[in-house]
């Protein structure tokens, strides 16, 4: 910074650090970095990752908005910002994000999990049963999450012998 003040990606760094050590002061770093380099789309993630961490969740979506303005199709910009809506309770709109990372990567086993976690809150238990099964098919090891979630649905719908099955999967996980 002391050799080339407009150097954006050093400032990008140094806020980075000042995260991980617990400084009060990251935001300036990454509002710097900005500054010089508007179109910076790592910052705009950060930030929005940085603002959520903390509950700030219109400013998060903001900075996921700005990061897709610069890199539209950034799938990790969608699954920031559907996790975002997931935390305000916001389902319906999370899984149009979490749709358009899917639409993006169709081998992203975290936008299929995070859709039916969402799909399981609006009660939509077909949907969540065949995204969670996507994520089976996509993953090597058997996640347990995964299997205990379809599990209490399987259980919800009187499915019991598929529920039994899934939390037994599960225990050997």
């Amino acid at each position: 910074i002391r050799i080339n003040p407009a150097f954006s990606e050093a400032y990008f760094q140094r806020g980075l650090v000042r995260i991980w050590v617990k400084s009060q002061r990251p935001l300036l770093d990454f509002n710097r970095a900005l500054a010089y380099n508007p179109s910076y789309f790592q910052a705009y993630l950060t930030r929005a990752a940085y603002f959520g961490m903390r509950g700030r969740y219109s400013k998060a979506m903001f900075n996921c908005n700005e990061a897709l303005k610069i890199q539209p199709k950034s799938v990790r910009a969608y699954l920031y910002r559907g996790a975002l809506k997931f935390e305000i309770k916001n389902y319906p709109l999370a899984v149009e994000d979490l749709s358009a990372a899917i639409k993006l990567d169709p081998l992203c086993s975290m936008a299929y999990y995070n859709r039916a976690v969402c799909y399981q809150y609006l009660g939509k238990k077909k949907e969540a049963l065949i995204n969670y099964g996507i994520v089976l098919m996509l993953e090597k090891d058997l996640n347990q999450k995964v299997l205990l979630n379809r599990g209490m649905i399987n259980y919800q719908s009187h499915d019991y012998d598929n529920a039994k099955e899934d939390f037994k999967k599960a225990q050997t996980d």
